[in-house]
Protein backbone atom coordinates (compact mmCIF):
# COMPACT_ATOMS: atom_id res chain seq x y z
CA UNK A 1 0.00 0.00 0.00
CA UNK A 2 2.96 2.31 0.66
CA UNK A 3 3.97 2.36 -2.99
CA UNK A 4 0.41 2.91 -4.18
CA UNK A 5 -0.23 5.71 -1.67
CA UNK A 6 3.07 7.46 -2.35
CA UNK A 7 2.59 7.34 -6.12
CA UNK A 8 -0.94 8.68 -5.80
CA UNK A 9 0.15 11.54 -3.53
CA UNK A 10 3.24 12.41 -5.58
CA UNK A 11 1.14 12.66 -8.74
CA UNK A 12 0.09 16.05 -7.32
CA UNK A 13 2.98 18.37 -8.33
CA UNK A 14 2.49 20.53 -5.23
CA UNK A 15 3.39 17.62 -2.91
CA UNK A 16 6.98 16.89 -1.95
CA UNK A 17 8.41 13.55 -0.89
CA UNK A 18 8.56 14.75 2.73
CA UNK A 19 4.89 15.81 2.64
CA UNK A 20 3.88 12.53 1.02
CA UNK A 21 5.83 10.56 3.64
CA UNK A 22 3.94 12.41 6.38
CA UNK A 23 0.57 11.55 4.85
CA UNK A 24 1.48 7.92 4.25
CA UNK A 25 3.04 7.54 7.72
CA UNK A 26 -0.30 8.50 9.26
CA UNK A 27 -1.96 5.65 7.33
CA UNK A 28 0.75 3.08 8.09
CA UNK A 29 0.82 0.80 11.12
CA UNK A 30 3.34 -0.67 13.52
CA UNK A 31 7.08 -0.60 13.05
CA UNK A 32 6.80 0.56 9.44
CA UNK A 33 4.91 3.65 10.62
CA UNK A 34 7.69 4.43 13.10
CA UNK A 35 10.30 3.95 10.37
CA UNK A 36 8.47 6.35 8.04
CA UNK A 37 8.12 9.00 10.74
CA UNK A 38 11.80 8.70 11.57
CA UNK A 39 12.67 8.99 7.87
CA UNK A 40 10.46 12.04 7.48
CA UNK A 41 12.07 13.70 10.51
CA UNK A 42 15.54 13.00 9.13
CA UNK A 43 14.66 14.45 5.71
CA UNK A 44 13.40 17.79 7.08
CA UNK A 45 16.83 19.45 7.22
CA UNK A 46 19.02 16.91 5.48
CA UNK A 47 21.94 17.31 3.12
CA UNK A 48 22.00 15.11 0.00
CA UNK A 49 24.33 12.68 1.81
CA UNK A 50 21.97 12.54 4.78
CA UNK A 51 19.03 11.88 2.44
CA UNK A 52 20.87 9.01 0.78
CA UNK A 53 21.90 7.54 4.15
CA UNK A 54 18.38 7.85 5.61
CA UNK A 55 16.79 6.01 2.69
CA UNK A 56 19.60 3.44 2.73
CA UNK A 57 18.94 2.76 6.42
CA UNK A 58 15.25 2.16 5.65
CA UNK A 59 16.13 -0.17 2.75
CA UNK A 60 18.35 -2.26 5.01
CA UNK A 61 15.36 -3.06 7.21
CA UNK A 62 13.55 -4.70 4.26
CA UNK A 63 16.32 -6.48 2.30
CA UNK A 64 14.11 -8.99 0.44
CA UNK A 65 11.71 -6.49 -1.11
CA UNK A 66 13.26 -5.60 -4.45
CA UNK A 67 10.39 -3.39 -5.60
CA UNK A 68 10.50 -1.39 -2.37
CA UNK A 69 14.25 -0.95 -2.88
CA UNK A 70 13.76 0.38 -6.41
CA UNK A 71 11.00 2.69 -5.27
CA UNK A 72 13.14 4.12 -2.48
CA UNK A 73 15.93 4.79 -5.00
CA UNK A 74 13.48 6.89 -6.99
CA UNK A 75 12.41 8.71 -3.83
CA UNK A 76 16.06 9.51 -3.06
CA UNK A 77 16.40 11.07 -6.50
CA UNK A 78 13.12 12.93 -6.13
CA UNK A 79 14.11 14.27 -2.70
CA UNK A 80 17.55 15.44 -3.79
CA UNK A 81 16.45 16.89 -7.15
CA UNK A 82 13.16 18.24 -5.86
CA UNK A 83 11.04 16.51 -8.49
CA UNK A 84 9.83 12.98 -9.03
CA UNK A 85 9.88 11.05 -12.28
CA UNK A 86 6.21 10.11 -12.29
CA UNK A 87 6.56 7.74 -15.23
CA UNK A 88 9.17 5.69 -13.38
CA UNK A 89 7.19 5.74 -10.14
CA UNK A 90 4.04 4.63 -11.97
CA UNK A 91 5.95 1.84 -13.73
CA UNK A 92 7.32 0.59 -10.41
CA UNK A 93 3.83 0.82 -8.90
CA UNK A 94 2.36 -1.22 -11.77
CA UNK A 95 5.10 -3.82 -11.44
CA UNK A 96 4.51 -3.93 -7.68
CA UNK A 97 0.77 -4.49 -8.13
CA UNK A 98 1.43 -7.20 -10.70
CA UNK A 99 3.79 -8.95 -8.27
CA UNK A 100 1.20 -8.70 -5.50
CA UNK A 101 -1.32 -10.43 -7.75
CA UNK A 102 1.20 -13.18 -8.56
CA UNK A 103 2.06 -13.55 -4.89
CA UNK A 104 -1.62 -13.90 -4.03
CA UNK A 105 -2.00 -16.61 -6.70
CA UNK A 106 1.11 -18.33 -5.31
CA UNK A 107 -0.27 -18.33 -1.76
CA UNK A 108 -3.67 -19.56 -2.98
CA UNK A 109 -1.91 -22.38 -4.82
CA UNK A 110 -0.03 -23.30 -1.63
CA UNK A 111 -3.28 -23.37 0.33
CA UNK A 112 -4.81 -25.63 -2.31
CA UNK A 113 -1.81 -27.94 -2.16
CA UNK A 114 -2.13 -28.13 1.65
CA UNK A 115 -5.80 -29.01 1.29
CA UNK A 116 -4.97 -31.73 -1.25
CA UNK A 117 -2.31 -33.15 1.07
CA UNK A 118 -4.71 -33.35 4.00
CA UNK A 119 -7.31 -34.99 1.77
CA UNK A 120 -4.80 -37.59 0.59
CA UNK A 121 -3.85 -38.43 4.18
CA UNK A 122 -7.52 -38.78 5.12
CA UNK A 123 -8.18 -41.08 2.16
CA UNK A 124 -5.53 -43.49 3.44
CA UNK A 125 -7.03 -43.46 6.91
CA UNK A 126 -10.48 -43.92 5.36
CA UNK A 127 -9.39 -46.99 3.39
CA UNK A 128 -7.98 -48.63 6.51
CA UNK A 129 -11.13 -47.74 8.45
CA UNK A 130 -13.41 -49.22 5.76
CA UNK A 131 -11.38 -52.44 5.64
CA UNK A 132 -11.37 -52.71 9.42
CA UNK A 133 -15.10 -52.13 9.75
CA UNK A 134 -16.08 -54.42 6.87
CA UNK A 135 -13.84 -57.33 7.87
CA UNK A 136 -13.83 -56.80 11.60
CA UNK A 137 -10.65 -56.08 13.49
CA UNK A 138 -9.52 -59.71 14.05
CA UNK A 139 -9.93 -60.64 10.37
CA UNK A 140 -8.31 -57.38 9.26
CA UNK A 141 -5.29 -58.25 11.39
CA UNK A 142 -5.18 -61.86 10.12
CA UNK A 143 -5.75 -61.17 6.39
CA UNK A 144 -4.11 -57.79 5.97
CA UNK A 145 -1.66 -57.02 8.75
CA UNK A 146 -0.15 -60.55 9.04
CA UNK A 147 -0.15 -61.45 5.34
CA UNK A 148 2.31 -60.52 2.59
CA UNK A 149 -0.35 -58.73 0.49
CA UNK A 150 -1.00 -56.35 3.36
CA UNK A 151 2.71 -55.73 3.82
CA UNK A 152 3.26 -54.96 0.12
CA UNK A 153 0.18 -52.75 -0.01
CA UNK A 154 1.30 -50.90 3.11
CA UNK A 155 4.82 -50.41 1.72
CA UNK A 156 3.46 -49.05 -1.57
CA UNK A 157 1.08 -46.73 0.26
CA UNK A 158 3.74 -45.51 2.70
CA UNK A 159 6.25 -44.98 -0.14
CA UNK A 160 3.75 -42.99 -2.18
CA UNK A 161 2.71 -41.00 0.87
CA UNK A 162 6.36 -40.28 1.78
CA UNK A 163 7.07 -39.08 -1.77
CA UNK A 164 3.98 -36.89 -1.73
CA UNK A 165 4.93 -35.54 1.74
CA UNK A 166 8.46 -34.62 0.59
CA UNK A 167 7.05 -32.82 -2.46
CA UNK A 168 4.57 -31.04 -0.22
CA UNK A 169 7.32 -29.91 2.17
CA UNK A 170 9.47 -28.54 -0.67
CA UNK A 171 6.59 -26.56 -2.12
CA UNK A 172 5.07 -25.33 1.13
CA UNK A 173 8.30 -23.98 2.65
CA UNK A 174 9.28 -21.60 -0.17
CA UNK A 175 7.35 -18.44 0.73
CA UNK A 176 9.35 -15.66 -0.84
CA UNK A 177 8.35 -14.96 -4.41
CA UNK A 178 10.91 -12.16 -4.75
CA UNK A 179 13.92 -14.11 -3.48
CA UNK A 180 16.32 -15.42 -6.09
CA UNK A 181 17.83 -18.81 -5.27
CA UNK A 182 20.45 -20.68 -7.25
Amino acid sequence: RFINYMTQILSDPSKTVVTALGIVADRAKGEFRDNLKKLRGTLMDATPNDVTKAFHDLKEKYPNDIVFDLYLEQLVTATIEGRASMDTLKNIKSWHNSLLDKQKMFIDKKKGFSKDFRLTALIGVGIVAVLTVSLGLPKFIDYFAHFWIGWVTSLIYLGAHFHYYRRYQKQIVDDDVMEVTV
